[in-house]
């Protein structure tokens, strides 16, 4: 069992959600998905995964990439999506009660 979304940019909260499920804590597990990678998912998934993944992997740090044609370049609004829902989420984390 792995997070599909999130650990591509934060691993440290894909290792620990493994940890859970290995340790047979379920409904802990359950709220790293809810409180985590949904909100991931929801932006990600109204911008497209590809391009969003990439304005994530660029904006923390972990690729620098452009797109070539036929691909478009990602809007300043999605852009501004994907910042939000990443600071959102490392602020929760930093937060999260471990």
């Amino acid at each position: 069992t792995f997070l599909g979304g999130i650990g591509n940019i934060f691993t440290e909260i894909e290792e620990y959600f493994f940890e859970l499920v290995k340790s047979e804590k379920q409904a802990e597990a359950n709220k790293i998905v809810r409180e985590f990678e949904d909100p991931l998912f929801a932006v990600f998934s109204k911008i497209g995964w590809h391009m969003a993944l990439q304005e994530a992997l660029n904006y923390t740090g972990l690729l620098q990439t452009s797109n070539r044609k036929p691909f478009a370049p990602i809007s300043e609004d999605k852009a501004e999506a994907v910042h939000d829902v990443l600071d959102d989420i490392k602020t929760r984390w930093q937060n999260y009660d471990r």
